[in-house]
């Protein structure tokens, strides 16, 4: 076949043919930019095929970037999670790859957004039938305590989930949202979950058996 591979910036990439058999050829190419390659093939009686592949940067410069950009696009509280998402890269970045200023900022600013949406006992102020909004801030509380190590992040998401819990989860062990099956919106059992992982590891770390009961209870409760 003739084969093409075009790079992010529209140059023809060289590439290197092996037949691997009658009807199979491997192509090989070394990428040198972040981004899209258009991959395509042509055989001998014009029947064509296009692929893309795409070249991330290091992992970590996405994440750094990722709560750069969480500074820069001021998390808000709202009635929809999506405008606090950031807090979540924020806290993992803050954890793997600490940066005094910029972890201050955000660290400082999550509060102020928890304080605007969640009460003393957190409990949500509005919305509370949108548990994903809560499932997924258990999460980053989760994430925040794995970055800075303070019981009270930890306290918090286990009350956000024992709330959860007995407001929004059936007798089937589906999530609700009033009538609305919502176990799957944004992953509500996964957040539950990770939180229970997280308290087993405290219990092993601390010998309390206060966050062994509290990793079985939601584990309990992800598992119906």
């Amino acid at each position: 076949p003739e084969v093409s591979v075009i790079s992010p910036s529209g140059k023809k990439v060289k590439t290197s043919c092996l037949a691997k058999g009658m009807d199979k050829m491997e192509i090989s190419f070394s990428p040198r930019e972040e981004g899209e390659y258009t991959i395509s093939a042509e055989s001998e009686e014009g029947r064509k095929s296009t692929g893309v592949m795409t070249v991330h940067r290091p992992w970590e410069y996405i994440i750094r970037s990722a709560r750069r950009t969480a500074i820069d696009c001021p998390q808000k509280p709202t009635s929809h999670v999506e405008s606090w998402y950031g807090f979540s890269s924020a806290f993992i970045a803050a954890d793997l790859f600490p940066d005094q200023e910029e972890d201050k900022m955000l660290d400082e600013r999550f509060d102020y957004v928890m304080d605007m949406l969640y009460d003393g006992s957190c409990v949500p102020y509005y919305y509370e039938s949108r548990i994903q909004n809560t499932s997924c801030t258990i999460g980053m509380y989760v994430d925040r305590f794995q970055a800075y190590s303070r019981d009270e992040d930890l306290i918090k998401a286990s009350r956000m989930a024992d709330w959860l819990i007995g407001f929004a989860q059936a007798e089937d062990g589906a999530y609700m949202n009033g009538g609305t099956k919502y176990t799957s919106v944004i992953y509500v059992a996964k957040s539950i979950l990770e939180l229970s992982i997280a308290e087993m590891q405290h219990w092993n770390a601390t010998g309390e058996p206060s966050w062994k009961e509290a990793a079985q209870r939601h584990f309990n409760s992800a598992r119906r």
